[in-house]
């Protein structure tokens, strides 16, 4: 078993405990999602390489003057540039979905993770019509909202309400059911 949110090894530790190397408290029905979003940058990146080149071989082939082809070539590649950095910033960063006793994480590199505890959340889906990814409170207010290709495939994001909703019925339903070997979340007696 690996830890759902850091893929350390967990083999030989307890079904129930803490990871040694993040913290993080799994058992059982702990699992790490991670989701990769489709990677526009690419095409950026391609469209900026290929009108570079396509310019540039127009300005040798004209023999433009010295300091004019420089100026000529200049302006294009900073519109390109911006072309391909807009693609690159739309797309999504490398994300991991972690459930664990805790609640739900989406974690993103270079940012804070964003967390839910398992008794604030409601229910999790995907819509059918515009396919964004939605995590409801218990009173159906939005606890977050993304379109699902910036997570990553609509069978994968799917596959992450399901999940989500399969442990909302252990951890918030039937807090007894969810082993307590932690006193802070040892169900009350």
């Amino acid at each position: 078993m690996l830890c759902p949110r850091c893929d350390y090894d967990l083999t030989g530790l307890p079904a129930v405990h803490a990871c040694p190397e993040c913290g993080c408290r799994y058992d059982e029905h702990s699992i790490g999602i991670p989701l990769t979003a489709r990677r526009y940058e690419l095409l950026g990146v391609c469209m900026v390489g290929f009108f570079f080149t396509f310019l540039t071989w127009l300005k040798l082939r004209r023999g433009a003057a010295r300091w004019e082809f420089l100026v000529d070539l200049l302006m294009p590649v900073v519109f390109l540039a911006g072309v391909g950095w807009r693609f690159q910033k739309r797309a999504g960063l490398p994300t991991r979905l972690t459930l664990d006793r805790d609640g739900v994480a989406l974690m993103t590199p270079g940012q804070e993770p964003v967390r839910w505890a398992w008794g604030e959340i409601g229910s999790a889906e995907l819509g059918d019509v515009w396919s964004f990814f939605m995590i409801y409170s218990l009173d159906r207010v939005t606890l977050f909202s993304r379109y699902s290709s910036r997570l990553g495939s609509r069978k994968l994001v799917k596959r992450c309400a399901a999940e989500i909703n399969k442990r909302i019925a252990i951890y918030a339903s039937h807090p007894t059911d969810a082993p307590a070997i932690f006193g802070d979340i040892a169900p009350s007696s």
